[in-house]
Formats: structure tokens, sequence, C-alpha cells
């Protein structure tokens, strides 16, 4: 004879499981919310801010929900798992796929063509300035070029930095070129709306090429999208040369729509050849790659890097690149 099993009682969250639950269905939706705003990027006003936040932030969200969990049963705590299991690979991937980089790169050689882009956030005292002639030297660098740079160049440490340098030239005071290669014209085009265009036409590699240096408004309230909007209508109306690079502080994520919009035929430089973490802004915690470097199909990244000078607010991009063999 068999004996009936009784039925298990049913197990309550309690306060402590319905807790888990409403904090794992907000990770839900501030992830599906988010990643939303990614898709639609900062074309649109509601979405702007949503485009910044970054993956890293997302994932110990998603971590500790997923931690939370294991205190409660129940089917929707399976569902919920599923779904942040889902969320918390795609992260991962993105990070280790799209921040940082790896596997990109080529080998760099000597008669590459060297560029550092580095936003100085004006410097001004004389240690900051040791500090950042010293990143420089070290970047062993054909072309730099330095947006906001205060009292570069000043005084005698100042005037030992430039010495070696065959041609430098200081525009406008927001943009401070040094280049070993020939410079053929550096004029500032723009600055107005908060946008600032140096043009610099070069011999890069005994061939000309044409750089657009931009350090564009930080204001969070604006709209990027207007802002490239005016960079576009200014450029068109000044007939400025079209730019085999351009460098300098967009003050937008890297995969911005705007930003893509504005400059449909151009690359992204760590996109093409990026390794180690990208972000490049705020220097101690660089979760944002707001200085930028992007290519025309002329030319192409053999590696890109960010690189930690030991001061100011900015990270400086490193590029190594070469001429395409068609153009």
């Amino acid at each position: 004879m068999k004996m009936s099993r009784e039925p298990e009682p049913v197990r309550r969250w309690g306060v402590f499981g319905w807790c888990v639950v409403v904090v794992c269905w907000l990770v839900v939706l501030v992830v599906g919310f988010v990643l939303t705003g990614w898709l639609v990027g900062d074309t649109q006003a509601w979405s702007a801010q949503l485009s910044w936040v970054p993956a890293v932030v997302l994932l110990p969200l998603v971590v500790i929900a997923l931690c939370l969990l294991t205190f409660v049963r129940g089917g929707m705590c399976v569902f919920l798992g599923r779904v942040l299991t889902l969320a918390l690979f795609f992260l991962v991937a993105w990070v280790a796929g799209t921040e940082w980089g790896m596997f990109r790169a080529d080998e760099e050689l000597p008669d590459d063509f060297v560029v550092v882009h580095w936003n100085a956030t004006w410097p001004g005292e004389e240690h900051d300035l040791a500090t950042a002639y010293t990143a420089i030297e070290d970047a062993n660098a054909d072309l730099v070029v330095v947006t906001e740079p205060g009292q570069f160049g000043w005084g005698d440490r100042g005037g030992e930095f430039l010495e070696p340098w065959n041609y430098t030239s200081r525009a406008g005071g927001n943009v401070l070129i040094l280049s070993q290669a020939p410079l053929q014209r550096v004029k500032p085009v723009m600055n107005a709306e908060g946008v600032v265009l140096v043009l610099v036409e070069l011999e890069i590699m005994d061939r000309d090429a044409t750089l657009w240096v931009l350090d564009l408004p930080s204001d969070p309230q604006r709209e990027r999208k207007q802002i490239f909007s005016f960079l576009k209508e200014q450029v068109t109306a000044l007939q400025i040369p079209q730019p085999d690079i351009v460098a300098g502080d967009l003050n937008v994520t890297r995969h911005s729509r705007s930003l893509e919009e504005a400059f449909p035929d151009l690359r992204n430089a760590f996109d093409e050849a990026g390794v180690g973490w990208s972000g490049t802004w705020w220097r101690h915690i660089p979760l944002w790659q707001l200085d930028q470097i992007l290519l025309s199909r002329r030319m192409r990244c053999i590696r890109y890097e960010v690189v930690d000078p030991g001061v100011g607010t900015h990270r400086m991009q490193r590029a190594a690149l070469r001429w395409q063999q068609a153009n």
C-alpha cells in the first residue's frame, strides 16, 4: 500500500523576499531603459542622458541582483534570474569587446606616424607642467596636439620642452601644435557657440594631410545633435577642406549617434586598433572616451592607446598611423 505524500507547504517570501524581488525588477527596468537609450542614442532629447551611462556601471547592479536572488525561491525568481543572467553576459561581452581593446593592434614600426592628443585643461603650476612635459616626451610622437594648453611652453623648462620640435604653433590660445613633420598651415577657423576648430595642413610621410583639431562644448544641457549641426553648417559655409584626421575633446561618447551622423565617412581609431581601456575622462576613473581620434579612409590606425599623463583631468590618446596603400 503506497503512502500518499503530503503536498509541500507553499513558501512565502516575507518582507525580505519581496524586497529582493522589487530590487531585481528595478534593476531589470533600469538596464532595459538604459539599453533602449543606447539604441536611440543622443539624437533625441529623452535618450541623450541615457546614452552616456557606461556598461561598466550597470554590471555591479546586475551582479548584486543575481546574488540577492540566491536567497529567494519561486517561479518569478527563476524568470528574473534568466533575464539578469542574459543582461550579465551581454554587459560583460560589451565591456570586454567594446570598451577594452584586445587583438586589434598590429605591430608598430619605427616609420609609423605617431599622433598624440591631450586636453591639458589649462595647466599652470610648475610641477604640473613638468609632469606633463615628461608624459609627452615619453610618448615619442611625431605630432602632438594640446587643447587648452594653458602655460605650455612658457619659462625655461617650457623652452627646453619646445626646442626639439621642428615646428610649433599656438592657434588662438586654445590649441598648441608640436610637429616634427612640416606644417603648411595652422589656422583657427571657428570659435563660436563653444565650438573650437583649428585647421592644420601638414605633410605626413611625404603626403599632404588635413587635420581638424576640435574642442566641443561640455555643457550637458546642450543637445549634441544641435552642436554637430552647427559645426556642419559652419564648415560648409567656410568651405573648410575635409579632414584626414580629426583629433580633440569631442565631449561625446565613442559610438555617439550624433557624432556618427556628423562624420559618416570617418572611423574611430580605438575601434580599429585600440589596446587596453578606452576611457579618457575623468582621468582617475575614466568611464568615458570623450577625447577621440577619427580617421578617413586614406589612413589606417596601427595602434591606439590611452595613456595616463599623471596630471590634469583628461587622459592622453596616442595613435600610430599609416597611409592606406590605395587612396
